[in-house]
Order: C-alpha cells, then structure tokens, then sequence
C-alpha cells in the first residue's frame, strides 16, 4: 500500500513538471506513467543492492526506455517524456546536504554528501547516454535500410530506362 501511494505522489509531481515544462497535456499521463516505473523500478533495486546510485541508474533506464517508446509511438520528442521523469532522481537534497556541511566547516561529511550526489548524478548521465547511443543506433539502421531499398529501386529504373533505350 505505501509503494503504491508513492508511485501516485510520484506520477502527480511528474505531471505537475511536465505541465511546468509545457509539454503537450496528451503526454502528461505517459511521462508520469514513465516516472512512476522508474520510480518503482529505483525501489526494487534500492531494496535489492542498497544502492542509491544504482537504483537511479535502472529507473533512469526504465524512464528512458518508456520514453522512447513514447516518443515512436506519439512522434514527439523524447524529452517530453524523459525529463520530466527523471526530476525525482536528480539529487538536490545532497547538493543542499553538502552545502551545509561546507557552511558548518564539517569537511568529512561534505564529502561523503558530495561524493553520493555526484555519482548520483553520473548514474543518471550514464543510463540517459546508453538509452540515447541505442536509439541513434537504431535511428542509423533504419535510415540505411531505406537508402539501400533507394538504391534498389533507382537501378530497377536504370536498367528498364536502358533496355527500353
């Protein structure tokens, strides 16, 4: 009951974002719907590993992988979907953390907060970068298919212009 009351409270902020950030009102529920996935799937590997950091690299992931699929099936931009999905992950609070631990003079803790929030940061980076090569990857594909069938077609033409001549 409480997981299903976070991915609500979850899928509300993404919507509010999203709306913040003018996306079309069509793809609200999908960006939230995205956002609540990764968001349950950063508390399944968070249970799983203990890791904050690897758990805001699979719900990345999953938020990036959502949005794409958004995106091919909507024809709109992926960043309507992935940003405002990975709001909740973004790591203000250990920023905010490592800030007052400087302003207190306690090194040592600014430190571990800075360390935490930066690889939390380079989690999300990373994830958001291999969704992104695969979808160039897969972009590039397509695009050759459709030059080779071009090319097909145009010697199909040039050899019935060349009997025909």
């Amino acid at each position: 009951m409480m997981i299903l009351k976070e991915l609500l409270i979850v899928n509300f902020i993404i919507c509010g974002f999203a709306f913040l950030f003018n996306a079309p009102l069509s793809s609200l529920p999908k960006a939230g719907f995205g956002g609540a996935m990764g968001w349950l799937a950063h508390l399944g590997t968070v249970s799983l590993t203990g890791s904050v950091i690897i758990g805001s690299f699979t719900g990345t992931l999953v938020i990036a992988l959502l949005g794409e699929m958004f995106s091919i099936r909507d024809k709109k931009p992926m960043t309507v979907f992935i940003v405002p999905g990975i709001v909740p992950f973004v790591p203000g609070f250990g920023l905010y953390n490592t800030m007052l631990a400087i302003l207190e003079q306690d090194y040592s803790m600014a430190a571990s907060y800075g360390t935490d929030a930066f690889f939390v940061g380079l989690a999300i980076a990373f994830a958001l970068t291999i969704m992104l090569s695969i979808n160039t990857y897969r972009k590039s594909k397509k695009q050759n298919r459709q030059m080779k069938k071009e090319r097909e077609s145009d010697k199909c033409v040039e050899t019935t212009l060349s009997e025909s001549s």
